[in-house]
């Protein structure tokens, strides 16, 4: 993936956005405070107008109440929401960045079509919270995004602890209902969740997908969350195999050989997975026996 890294605003281009969001001329003295505060970020600088803009008048005079920084800013402007409306923003919060409104919907225990739920998404909206993008990870699904990460982060940090839990394990289970590919987003919501032995079967997926991909390090190190979180029987067999799998194409032919082993043992005799750990097993111990010395 490229990252495409943003000069800060210069001094004359944060002037004119400061001066274009007021009627009036700012005082020469505020105006270089925010400026200053700001330094060049643009979310920051565009906060800290909002604030000014909306603040009492004793803030528009001389500043003195924003926030030191953006991170302080961005929860006070959560803070001053209503109850429900932060309700709302907890609970998309829960998805990461990107959130859809029937998921949404799903962790709040409403239906989306609702014009309560509607009005308080209109709401957050225009506020300029959040913001609805033109394309969606799953068809038919209505997607949508925090308008800055700091927003979401704001709102994640007032969940409490059984809230976040929960959250997860809603969130978790609707991603994997819509058919989320990348089993390592399901991972990272079960683990978190009331539920932590459902990450299992997501790690052996994410695994198996690294397998496939020829990543073998992630591969090796997904399967090992996996069996650190409580892996056992097959699904244990399946990680084991993986890692048997991965460490057989770096090379590591003993380590690869005492994984398969380790999953045949696990297996049910007899089975597909049985045999794929046995021929496994088989092949290193072929690869190890031509290399040994006459």
């Amino acid at each position: 993936m490229n990252v495409i890294r943003l000069r800060p605003l210069s001094r004359k281009a944060s002037e004119r956005l400061v001066e274009q969001a007021f009627n009036e001329r700012l005082d020469p003295n505020l105006l270089a405070r925010i400026i200053a505060r700001a330094e060049g970020n643009a979310f920051y600088l565009e906060e800290l107008v909002r604030a000014l803009a909306d603040g009492p008048k004793a803030t528009m005079n001389d500043g003195a109440d924003l926030p030191e920084t953006v991170l302080a800013m961005v929860q006070s402007r959560v803070e001053a929401l209503s109850v429900e409306n932060r309700r709302y923003l907890r609970a998309a919060s829960v998805f990461g960045e990107v959130f859809h409104l029937s998921g949404l919907a799903t962790l709040l225990g409403m239906k989306s079509q609702t014009p309560a739920f509607q009005s308080a998404v209109d709401d957050l909206v225009e506020r300029e919270l959040i913001q609805r993008q033109e394309q969606s990870r799953f068809a038919g699904e209505v997607q949508f995004a925090f308008r800055h990460a700091l927003i979401r982060e704001s709102a994640y940090t007032m969940l409490t602890e059984n809230d976040r839990k929960l959250g997860h394990r809603l969130g978790g289970r609707w991603l994997e209902e819509h058919g989320e590919p990348d089993a390592m987003v399901l991972a990272h919501h079960f683990e978190r969740s009331d539920e932590p032995m459902r990450a299992v079967g997501a790690y052996r997926r994410a695994a198996e997908h690294a397998l496939e991909a020829d990543d073998l390090e992630a591969a090796i190190a997904r399967a090992e969350r996996g069996i650190i979180r409580g892996a056992t029987g097959d699904e244990l067999g399946a990680l084991r195999l993986a890692q048997a799998e991965a460490h057989n194409w770096r090379g590591e032919l003993a380590v690869s050989e005492e994984r398969a082993m380790e999953a045949a043992r696990l297996f049910v005799p007899g089975t597909v997975l049985w045999f794929r750990a046995f021929q496994q097993a088989f092949d290193v111990a072929g690869k190890q026996g031509e290399m040994a010395p006459n």
